[in-house]
């Protein structure tokens, strides 16, 4: 299937040439791996303890980099191993903080300076991981990438902050589920409003205010099986759920995770910067953060409100602008004017 990953994204890029590519490997080759086995099993089936092994499995990830960059498609960024401290049944790696290190010394020196390592990817539970990862790196790596299935977010994302100020933090992965554990791509909506107070609070815009640069929900699309899939997971919600059987834009089931990501990636668009926003007056439930576009010309304000049973009226001013609005309970509100 590869030919058709390379060949999807190429018509991706065509539509956007803009979009950021981030390389994340779930498992070497199998006779990288002490038990020769490419499902993570366990803690002792990781990479072998070799030289050869660690130096071999470098240039394999740096030919993957620049078999991509052939084909149109240059790796933005690569982390070195998607959830390294999960050993699960599907291709995977457990993998050291130190390790890791060790591993992204030798890839660093065999990728384009283009390409930005980040360390980590996974969960907020362990933030330590990436705090000995980047320590024993010697500079390697560019920036942090985080999932969302456990731990919390806005603490752990401050730990690697004050660490290391000056790194990139992504985050890369989170997903959600349909109701009752079951694929039924007709219920892609329910429970909306909690469900899109969680992505805003700690996926999308929350997550700004702690430092992230980036916000991704996985999956994109599957089909009325929530399917293909490799892992034995199969009802985790999209974007969107394209039926086998779709003949118009009408058979498309569009999820709240696209309607929650809309908010942010139809007005804050690449390159834009997080402004400081103070909020004075009555204390409220809410997120509020804003962000300039120079490119653009625009300012635009994103507002949460987390009270679930009262309006939140707000009145922004920025020089000699004024705004006023009633942001209903439950309610995301953006609003975007000229420079």
């Amino acid at each position: 299937d590869s030919q058709m990953i390379i060949e999807i994204l190429q018509d991706a890029k065509k539509i956007n040439p803009e979009l950021t590519l981030v390389g994340s490997p779930w498992s070497p080759p199998a006779w990288f791996k002490a038990e020769g086995n490419i499902r993570g099993l366990d803690e002792t089936n990781t990479l072998r303890n070799e030289t050869h092994f660690y130096v071999g499995y470098a240039e394999y990830l740096a030919l993957a980099a620049s078999t991509f960059a052939k084909a149109g498609l240059h790796l933005d960024y690569m982390t070195l191993q998607n959830e390294p401290l999960n050993t699960p049944k599907y291709p995977g790696m457990y993998l050291t903080a130190i390790n890791e290190a060790k591993l992204a010394k030798l890839v660093r020196a065999r990728l384009p300076a283009t390409t930005k390592l980040l360390a980590y990817d996974h969960n907020w539970d362990h933030p330590e991981y990436p705090v000995t990862a980047i320590r024993n790196a010697g500079g390697a790596f560019a920036g942090i990438a985080w999932h969302c299935y456990a731990g919390d977010m806005a603490p752990a994302q401050e730990v690697l902050y004050a660490a290391y100020p000056d790194l990139e933090t992504h985050f890369v992965e989170c997903t959600g589920s349909y109701p009752d554990g079951v694929c039924d791509i007709t219920r892609g909506m329910e429970g909306f409003g909690w469900n899109h107070e969680w992505d805003m609070t700690n996926v999308l815009l929350g997550s700004v205010g702690h430092w992230a640069q980036s916000g991704v929900k996985w999956i994109v699309a599957t089909d009325e099986n929530c399917g293909p899939r490799s892992k034995p997971v199969g009802n985790l919600r999209p974007f969107v759920s394209i039926p086998s059987n779709t003949t118009s834009e009408m058979d498309v089931k569009w999820n709240q995770d696209f309607y929650s990501m809309a908010h942010m990636s139809r007005f804050i668009l690449p390159g834009s910067r997080r402004l400081t926003t103070t909020a004075t007056g009555k204390d409220s439930v809410g997120i509020i953060e804003s962000f300039i576009d120079t490119a653009g010309k625009t300012v635009t304000l994103v507002v949460v409100n987390k009270d679930h049973t009262a309006d939140m009226p707000i009145t922004v001013t920025d020089g000699a602008k004024e705004i006023r609005y009633l942001v209903p309970a439950w309610g995301t509100v953006v609003l975007q004017w000229d420079l």
